[in-house]
């Protein structure tokens, strides 16, 4: 979600970095809406939480680091992970906006979300595999870069 800038959620237009402006009316043809009207929601509630660089990449750590994105041998390692950046994340916040107290249980409340998200992503993956496998050969390191 480092890429929250890049949502117009006013307009529901998306403008990647090197790309051009998307309205969600088109990314829907590729894209389940609930998910994409999730992430719009998402991409607004970080745009109204006005973090630096650091904090965005420490909240994006964390939907990176869910322990159960794909099967791992020690999800332990992973949840320890996950409480250095939520320390981490809490004394950036209190650093960085010491007059806002609830920036980090609205923080917390962003990555729930994201969480969600993670799961509809995934089963919109299943969704096209199933969909396109038997139409489309798709390579081995696309359902290996999906798998992860």
């Amino acid at each position: 979600m480092v890429t929250h800038r890049c949502f117009n959620v006013k307009h529901k237009l998306f403008t990647p970095m090197h790309s051009p402006t998307t309205c969600l009316e088109d990314l829907s043809r590729i894209h389940n809406l609930t998910y994409l009207e999730k992430t719009f929601t998402i991409a607004g509630r970080l745009q109204e939480m006005d973090l630096s660089v650091e904090e965005t990449v420490v909240m994006a750590s964390f939907a990176v680091l869910f322990p159960d994105r794909c099967d791992l041998e020690k999800a332990e390692k992973v949840e320890e992970s996950q409480w250095l950046m939520l320390y981490a994340l809490q004394y950036l916040l209190k650093k960085n906006h010491p007059n806002e107290p609830h920036l980090f249980a609205k923080a917390i409340a962003v990555i729930t979300e994201m969480r969600s998200l993670e799961h509809l992503r995934k089963k919109e993956e299943e969704k096209f595999v199933l969909d396109w496998s038997d139409k489309v050969e798709l390579p081995q390191l696309v359902y290996e870069v999906w798998s992860t």
